[in-house]
């Protein structure tokens, strides 16, 4: 695998690492004793827009267009993922799951 390639997953994981920890530590209820699940996939979810912006405005950097096209895939399936994810988790923390 080319360098350049390894560097943005590099990146892009010490990036998601860093929101994760950030919204952790920041959206927490006031019981709340660890990292949430929610603050994973809101991480994963930021993370994806950032990956296909570094693509995007660094081409020089990565000159590949077919792994290109296969990394805005897999971080479309990503964002889509984690979203779908978090508004799971958070209709079922509203009680939304709850009938009867």
């Amino acid at each position: 695998m080319n360098a350049p390639y390894i560097r943005l997953g590099i990146t892009l994981g010490l990036g998601a690492l860093a929101m994760f920890l950030i919204l952790s530590a920041t959206i927490g209820g006031a019981g709340d004793t660890g990292p949430s699940l929610a603050a994973a996939y809101l991480a994963l979810m930021m993370i994806a827009p950032i990956g296909v912006l570094m693509l995007l405005i660094m081409p020089h950097l990565y000159p590949s267009l077919r792994a290109n096209l296969i990394l805005y895939a897999a971080l479309l399936c990503l964002f889509l993922g984690a979203y779908a994810a978090v508004h799971g988790q958070m209709l079922a923390l509203a009680g939304g799951g709850a009938i009867g």
